[in-house]
This record gives structure tokens, C-alpha cells and sequence, in this order.
């Protein structure tokens, strides 16, 4: 290996420790958690617009099955009168119809593959999003454990021996020393 590649290396894994460093994980969680917020929200929104389409669609497939109905009534009537001209228009009318009942049938159905695919996503990103909020829930107790380890160490320093406590201890010692002796 020669000494370029290994300062090379060298350097790389001093700017990874520099990055490592600098990221806090705290911060970097949190806004993870922002974003997959704003991703469920995106997604609420997305099927929440896509249920309103359904529901409208739902509903004009119910009217033009009620004018198809209309115009079977219409169509029989013509040819009671022996009219055959205008059972023709209603014929034709009523095809219309028909084509349109199953288009709106087939945007239905689209509609329902993608609102199981966006409840899916939808479903995948909150599971996320608890993942995530169980980390972060971890990493705070792990931080608020190692801040009061911390703080008793240093509450521990803090009560540091004194100098008079010292010589006073030290005193006592030498007089027990000295009366135990014959």
C-alpha cells in the first residue's frame, strides 16, 4: 500500500469521525420524525381526495343507472306506439349510458387498487413513524441515564475531600495510634 493511499485513508476516516461527531442523533431523529409526519399528512390528504372522487363517481354511476332505467321505460313505451324511430334515439341513448356506467365502473375499480395501495403506504409509513418514535424515546432515556450517571459523578467530585478534613482524620488516626500503644 502505498503512503498517498494510506494518508488517503487516513484523512477520509478523520472526515467520517469529524461528521460522525458533529451529527447528533437526537436532532437527526427528530427530523426524521418531521418528515414522515409530513409524509402521513401528504398521504391523509391523498386518500382523503381519493375517497371524495370514489363517493362522487359512486354517485353518478347511480344517476346514469337511474337514466338507463328511465330510458329501458322510454324505449318500451316506443315500441308500444310502434315508434321506431325514437325507440332508435333511446336505443342509442341507452348505449351511451351503458359505455359510460362501465367506464365509471372501471375508474371505480382503479380507484380502489389505488386506495389499497395508498392505505398500504399509508399503513408502512405510521409503522415507521412508531419506529422511529420508539427509538427516539430510547435514546432519551439512554441520554437522561448517562446525564445522571454523569451528575452523580460529578456531584461525587464536587464533594471532594477538603484538606481540613484531612488533617482532622488525620489527627484522630494518630491519636487512636498512640493510646493503643503501650
Amino acid at each position: 500500500m502505498t503512503i498517498t493511499s494510506r494518508i488517503l485513508r487516513l484523512f477520509k476516516a478523520d472526515i467520517h469521525g469529524i461528521l460522525d461527531w458533529l451529527e447528533e442523533p437526537e436532532v437527526i431523529l427528530k427530523q426524521a420524525i418531521r418528515e414522515m409526519e409530513v409524509e402521513i399528512e401528504k398521504d391523509e390528504a391523498a386518500l382523503k381526495a381519493l375517497l371524495q372522487r370514489e363517493e362522487k363517481l359512486k354517485s353518478l354511476g347511480k344517476e346514469k343507472e337511474k337514466l338507463q332505467s328511465e330510458l329501458e321505460h322510454k324505449t318500451a313505451l316506443s315500441f308500444k306506439q310502434n315508434d321506431e324511430v325514437l325507440a332508435k334515439t333511446f336505443v342509442k341513448r341507452k348505449l351511451d349510458v351503458q359505455k359510460l356506467i362501465s367506464a365509471l365502473a372501471a375508474s371505480l375499480k382503479a380507484l380502489d387498487i389505488e386506495r389499497d395501495s395508498l392505505e398500504k403506504q399509508l399503513k408502512s409509513r405510521r409503522s415507521e413513524l412508531n419506529s422511529i418514535v420508539e427509538k427516539m424515546e430510547l435514546f432519551v432515556e439512554k441520554t437522561a441515564s448517562a446525564v445522571s450517571v454523569n451528575s452523580a459523578e460529578a456531584d461525587s467530585s464536587s464533594s471532594a475531600i477538603s484538606d481540613e478534613d484531612v488533617e482532622i482524620a488525620f489527627a484522630e488516626e494518630k491519636r487512636r495510634f498512640f493510646e493503643t500503644r503501650p
